[in-house]
């Protein structure tokens, strides 16, 4: 009985370890969504356009090939340099 106890508490200090293990990184594909996602959001509030430009230039940096990517970086960038100058 005793070397049960032993057996069971190793074994949920085990379960305990594994599941307090750090976290997966995000994927490629997880980061690329985030950046465009806050991109377009900081795009649509005119307060946080400047931040849209950021958002946006690092959803191209991880896509550099993507033609909807290298669009935003270029309607952001253009639209906050618009307001700027309109300002």
């Amino acid at each position: 009985m005793k070397q049960f106890s032993v057996l069971l508490a190793l074994g949920l200090a085990g379960a305990a370890l594994l599941s307090a293990a750090a976290p997966e990184a995000p994927s490629q594909v997880d980061l690329l969504w985030h950046h465009r996602n806050l991109g377009k959001a900081f795009y649509e509030n005119p307060t946080t356009q400047y931040q849209a430009v950021t958002e946006l230039k690092a959803a191209l940096d991880l896509a550099p090939d993507s033609a909807r990517e290298r669009l935003w970086a270029k309607v952001t960038t253009a639209h906050a340099a618009w307001t700027e100058h309109a300002a």
